[in-house]
Order: structure tokens, then C-alpha cells, then sequence
């Protein structure tokens, strides 16, 4: 049975590694540079990141039909009225090319702040090699008079025993809030907070309506797929968790289904510029191709199933790109 007294202090013995990676995301911009990644590792869904040379901040010229084609298909959703707010930003992982529309434009997370969740419960593990096998009993309802417009197939009961293992995989790949709120009774907020400051991500504040950017939010996946926060080991399975997701429209949807992507979906209530309520919904992740990319779509509107439409859209002109001899 876990403890709620568990060291997470030993989170703090990774200091080597906070240190890497202020070097690589906070003092490197969101530019091209020339990467040199361990191919050698056993892993399926990481390549390491040894060494990087940044290059320009500005958006790659190789990129521009890309970025004309999100922009035409961000614009004629907008103008359809099947969106009210677009915002995308695409980073080719091997080369660190990457181009955007809005990508500057805020929005609620939602549900994509689980991923730093997972990571902290991860990261603790890297010492605390017990963890994932420790468990919980659900001893009252967690989430009482809450339902989740996206229902996981599989969520929390009370009554039952969990590992730690099995929350993260609901809140991951389910996306589960009542498995959220246990493991956030057990988790040190500090742990996230460093997580969050680490990578340069703001740290949310209960008084503020808080929102990030599709490129800010899109390192979470940077930092896994480069296994420079995280060991290789968790890095992997963080990402194996997240390419089992539940989720199949969205990004899902804009690619083959043999395909895979490691992503998180956030959906949230939103009051619309007419002042109806409407919804935001958001899905970012990293799809798996011969040259891997990350992607983060984050979208307002009316209809859920017009903004889902939308993000596989967007996706689907990435994928084609990206594949193309």
C-alpha cells in the first residue's frame, strides 16, 4: 500500500539532468539546428538526444507550402464558421525545422496536463524502482457528481486496488479524471512545479484562468522523444502509454490507422465570442513516420465534432508532407 509519507524528495537527484535540459529548452529557440541522436538504444518510441547545434529562429523555408496549406485550412474553417480559434505548431524532430500558424495563441489545457502528471510519477521511479508497483485502494468516490464529456471506457471505482502503473495508464491513455484525482493526493505539487519551471513552462495559478500556447505545450513530447528529462527507459514508456490512447479522432484520424502516435486530447468548456457556450479541443503528440514529427493543434469552437474534423485535417496535410518521396 503506497504511503502518503513516499521520499519524492528523491525527485531532486536528477539534477544532472534539469541541467541538460535548461540547456537544450531554455537557452536554445525554437529553431533549426543539426541534431546527433543515439539510434542504438532498444527503445521503440525515443531517440535520444546526444548533441545539438541550434540554428536559426526563424520558421524554415523548406516548410512554407506546409504552412500554406495549415493556413488554407485554418482560414476556410474559420470562415465556415466550423471554428472560432485555430492554433498549430509543427517541429520535424530530426531536423528541428518547424513552421506554425497562431502558434502563439493561448487556450485552456484541459486534460493535456496530465502528461506532466505522468512525468513526475515517472521520473520518481527512476530511483524509487517500487513505485509503479505500489498501490491504492479507491476508498471514496474521487470525482463525485463529475461526468467527462470524452467518457474513458475504463475509469476508477471505488473499492478497488490500483497500482500506481495502472492510474497513470487511465489518466494517460484513458484520460481518466478520477484517476487523475487520486494520484493527485499522493503527488508533491512541488514535483510539478519543477517539472513545469524545468521547461520553461508557466506553473498554474488556482486564482488565473490558466492557458499555454500549442508551442509551449509541444515540449512535453520534445523532452520524451529526446529522453533528456527523463531516462531513456521512462521516456519510452511514457510514450508507449501515450500511443495506446483511447482517443482515435483528432490526430488519430488524420493518419493511417497502422500509424503510430503517441498523443494526448484536452477538452474544456468555452464561452464563445456571442457569448454561447461552445467547447475547446485540443490534441498534441508526435506522429511516428520515417522522419517522426510533433504536432500540437489547439482549437475553439461551436461543435466537438467539427473542431475533432478539424484537427484531422490539419494533421492529415502534415502526415502527407511529411511521407511524401
Amino acid at each position: 500500500m503506497l504511503n502518503r509519507a513516499y521520499p519524492f524528495c528523491m525527485f531532486f537527484a536528477g539534477v544532472i539532468t534539469t541541467l541538460i535540459i535548461m540547456f537544450f529548452v531554455r537557452n536554445s529557440p525554437d529553431g533549426d539546428g543539426t541534431q546527433l541522436r543515439d539510434t542504438t538504444t532498444p527503445y521503440t518510441f525515443i531517440a535520444p538526444l546526444l548533441a545539438c547545434d541550434v540554428g536559426a529562429v526563424d520558421e524554415s523555408s523548406s516548410l512554407t507550402e506546409l504552412k500554406s496549406t495549415f493556413a488554407t485550412i485554418t482560414n476556410a474553417a474559420l470562415t465556415d464558421h466550423d471554428a472560432e480559434d485555430v492554433s498549430v505548431y509543427f517541429r520535424q524532430l530530426y531536423t528541428g525545422e518547424w513552421t506554425a500558424v497562431n502558434m502563439e495563441t493561448n487556450s485552456s489545457p484541459a486534460s493535456l496536463m496530465k502528461v506532466p502528471v505522468l512525468m513526475a510519477y515517472l521520473k520518481q521511479a527512476e530511483t524509487a524502482t517500487d513505485l509503479l508497483t505500489q498501490t491504492i485502494t479507491v476508498t471514496e468516490d474521487p470525482a463525485p457528481n463529475t461526468e467527462q464529456d470524452n467518457a474513458p471506457s475504463n475509469s476508477v471505482e471505488v473499492g478497488e486496488t490500483y497500482t500506481i502503473e495502472a492510474l497513470l495508464q487511465l489518466i494517460a491513455a484513458q484520460s481518466d479524471n478520477r484517476a487523475l484525482n487520486v494520484l493527485m493526493q499522493y503527488v508533491d505539487i512541488g514535483i510539478l512545479d519543477e517539472i513545469l519551471d524545468d521547461l520553461g513552462v508557466p506553473i498554474p495559478n488556482l486564482q488565473e484562468n490558466y492557458r499555454i500556447s500549442p508551442r509551449l505545450y509541444s515540449r512535453f513530447f520534445r523532452i520524451l522523444y529526446n529522453a533528456t528529462y527523463l531516462n531513456n527507459a521512462m521516456s519510452d514508456k511514457a510514450l508507449q502509454i501515450l500511443a495506446g490512447a483511447d482517443y482515435a479522432d483528432g490526430l488519430k484520424a488524420g493518419v493511417p490507422q497502422e500509424t503510430a502516435v503517441a498523443h494526448k486530447f484536452g477538452e474544456a468548456a468555452a464561452t464563445l465570442t456571442d457569448g454561447s457556450t461552445g467547447h475547446e479541443l485540443h490534441d498534441c503528440g508526435i506522429v511516428y513516420t520515417d522522419e517522426p514529427y510533433t504536432i500540437c493543434i489547439m482549437t475553439k469552437g461551436k461543435n466537438v465534432d467539427d473542431l475533432a474534423a478539424l484537427i484531422a485535417d490539419l494533421n492529415s496535410s502534415a502526415y502527407t508532407f511529411s511521407t511524401r518521396p
